[in-house]
């Protein structure tokens, strides 16, 4: 675990080092939102490599930005799902639960941002969209 935790660490403080064909053309986005976001060891130091890549701007790679979103989201509603009351959650929370939740605030508010344009032009994304404002309204 410690072995994985400063290889995400490493690539978080290198993701604005990277070429972005590797961030966009590879498996990177997938690879992170399956296999490292939904590990409650991973999922704070991954939300912040997705989140600097939501911020980045890149308007060639309009799809890939859709996919982050997408998969972010879906993996977020199975880890915490819309019911759940947020602010009972963050004042009882750990340490690394109240990060989780302020991370996934910085992740929805960093990728809306910078992509809610392209987000709210896709119909296939209407109900994401909708749920992370929800999850921003709970958070709030």
């Amino acid at each position: 675990i410690p072995l994985v935790q400063a290889t995400l660490n490493t690539l978080l403080g290198f993701l604005n080092w990277i070429p972005l064909g590797y961030i966009f053309e590879t498996k990177l986005i997938s690879q992170l939102t399956y296999k490292f976001l939904s590990v409650p060891d991973f999922r704070n130091t991954t939300l912040k490599c997705l989140t600097e890549i939501a911020g980045i701007d890149a308007r060639v790679h309009a799809d890939q930005f859709c996919e982050l979103f997408n998969l972010t989201m879906n993996q977020i509603k199975t880890m915490l799902p819309l019911t759940t009351n947020l602010r009972d959650a963050y004042k009882s929370g750990r340490d690394d639960e109240q990060n989780f939740i302020q991370n996934m605030a910085l992740f929805i508010s960093t990728i809306l941002k910078e992509h809610g344009t392209l987000i709210e032009s896709k119909n296939d994304l209407h109900t994401s969209l909708l749920e992370a404002l929800h999850y921003l309204v709970l958070i709030s």
